[in-house]
């Protein structure tokens, strides 16, 4: 992967969504956040038309990946699994009763990756450094499609700082610092939650908590009870 490659992410809000994007940016590379509701027509249609040849994959969506690959220009698939990050007695727990049932459990194709091998055979490895300006494109993020097909719309890495200054600025008298934990019910792959609270988070060193599994259209900020 180099500068200027798509970058699809098929992800719910996971600690592997932020773990994707922030290292495909540290590459120069573009991402693509995904509904992982999008059907196979709906998948193949951002894929073709953004030239994606990289996708990171929850396990359970690993299987609509492969079916239309073949019909995209996608090389290379990383899966993970919901999991990874769990607490050891949830992870235990899920791996036992859910795992499987849910479809999380892949036997992975040959030449496709494992997310958690590739963290785990390249600690320690620094890619070279990347320079991203205010101009260089950050996301391709797709439009709701009110009126036809939802379509890339083009983020840059401006724009991210400029929307987390603002919503900073706008919530002023209820954020506290770095000691504030920011609650995001609001999915990664929506505007919103990518642009807006993603990067206020990152913008004020914030902790940020998201809802592996479910999404809801309110977002709020709560103050740290430690």
């Amino acid at each position: 992967m180099k500068r200027g490659d798509r970058v699809a992410l098929l992800l719910p809000n996971c600690p592997q969504f932020s773990i994707a994007q922030f290292g495909a940016w540290k590459l120069g590379a573009i991402v693509v956040p995904l509904n992982p509701t999008y059907t196979e027509h709906e998948l193949e249609g951002p894929l073709v038309e953004s030239g994606i040849e990289t996708i990171v994959t929850l396990s359970r969506f690993y299987e609509r990946v492969k079916r239309v690959q073949k019909r995209t220009k996608l090389r290379r698939v990383i899966s993970t699994n919901i999991k990874e990050y769990f607490p050891p007695l949830l992870r235990l727990l899920f791996t036992l009763f859910r795992e499987k049932r849910d479809g999380d459990r892949v036997t992975l194709a040959p030449g496709d990756h494992d997310f958690a091998h590739l963290l785990l055979v390249n600690r320690g490895h620094r890619p070279p450094a990347v320079t991203a300006g205010t101009a260089d494109p950050a996301v391709l993020l797709m439009s709701g499609g009110t009126t036809g097909t939802p379509k890339s719309v083009l983020g840059t890495h401006g724009a991210y700082v400029i929307a987390a200054t603002q919503i900073k600025t706008w919530n002023a008298a209820a954020l506290r610092g770095s000691d504030d934990v920011n609650f995001l019910p609001l999915p990664l792959f929506h505007v919103y939650g990518n642009v807006g609270a993603q990067s206020l988070a990152i913008v004020r060193r914030a902790r940020s908590r998201s809802s592996p599994t479910r999404a809801i259209s309110t977002i709020c900020w709560r103050r740290s009870r430690r």
